[in-house]
């Protein structure tokens, strides 16, 4: 909580030359626009939404309550972003600082994934008013393998120790890919997977392939991706080569375990004979000249290929 500083400005994408912004009469303001902003911690009961999708009043101890919780899961795949919000009251001023274990547990009730979060960073418990509301949010990630996982949470406190009962929230299902991998990249990388937006399309289509990747270790090098659809020869149909995630996620930036999500698509040429295509997935080093690929490896590490085949796609007439 506390007072900010908002600095706004707009550029060119191209160029990445700043635009310079005006008043109403046209008077220059200069490249940047500073906004003051001011960020609170608490809100009052008229605050909480009267919608709220999932209400509870909820007394998990004899500090806090548990009012109610907003789940964003939608197209959950694995290890894809879930926003949680959670809506707190202080039955009481709390005398212990609490943190929330928020669990994912499989259907043979082991834990598929764990995370232990304060309630409010910056708000700690021990300084919550008898009565006051504070709203919590998490991004979490869904499970990294498939299956049904039940969401649940409990308090804990300053050493770990279960300060409440487990509360189940929410059943999620999350869906195996379509057509697995599991082939490793240079020893960094793991493909897990890949869906298709359509296992058929007519020539002028458009076709969405998502690819579902693992780092396996920090990664030094910015890696592109190539999707391309090739005929039974080998010869190019269609591709997308590009950074993952609309150049959004460089390989760069993914962090040990992270798995991700990234999406390409394809247009068929409107001439594209009908026939089986094969879906061919790699990437390479575009800050070298030669544009090496990063190799495949088999189980004993030794370099098999370049690339790796994920089915076929089936142009129709």
């Amino acid at each position: 909580p506390g007072r900010y500083r908002l600095d706004l400005s707009v550029y060119d994408e191209q160029s990445g030359q700043s635009g310079n912004c005006t008043d109403a009469a046209g008077q220059s303001l200069g490249v940047w626009q500073t906004l003051p902003v001011t960020l609170t911690h608490t809100w009052g009961k008229s605050d909480v939404p009267r919608d709220l999708a999932h209400p509870l009043a909820y007394n998990l101890n004899d500090d806090v309550q548990l009012l109610g919780y907003g789940l964003d899961a939608n197209d959950v795949t694995i290890g894809s972003p879930v926003h949680v919000e959670l809506y707190w009251q202080a039955r009481r001023a709390p005398a212990a600082e609490y943190s929330v274990r928020i669990e994912w547990a499989g259907a043979d009730s082991t834990a598929g994934l764990s995370v232990t979060r304060p309630l409010a960073t910056q708000h700690p418990t021990h300084e919550w008013a008898a009565g006051e509301f504070v709203l919590s949010q998490f991004a979490l990630r869904a499970p990294p393998t498939a299956g049904t996982f039940l969401l649940q949470l409990q308090l804990v406190d300053e050493s770990g120790l279960s300060a409440s009962a487990p509360l189940a929230l929410a059943s999620l299902a999350v869906p195996p890919v379509q057509r697995p991998s599991g082939i490793v990249f240079g020893n960094r990388i793991t493909l897990i997977g890949a869906d298709l937006s359509t296992p058929r399309a007519r020539p002028g289509a458009s076709v969405r392939l998502t690819l579902y990747w693992r780092a396996e270790a920090k990664l030094e090098r910015s890696l592109t991706v190539f999707t391309h659809l090739v005929t039974a020869d080998d010869q190019l149909v269609a591709q997308h080569d590009g950074l993952p995630v609309n150049d959004t996620r460089p390989t760069t930036t993914w962090l040990p375990s992270e798995i991700i999500r990234d999406t390409h698509e394809w247009n068929i040429p409107p001439n594209a004979p009908p026939g089986t295509y094969r879906i061919k997935i790699g990437l390479y080093d575009h800050n070298q000249p030669e544009m090496p690929r990063l190799r495949v490896l088999d189980s004993s590490g030794q370099a098999i290929a370049d690339s790796t085949l994920l089915g076929t796609l089936e142009v129709t007439p």
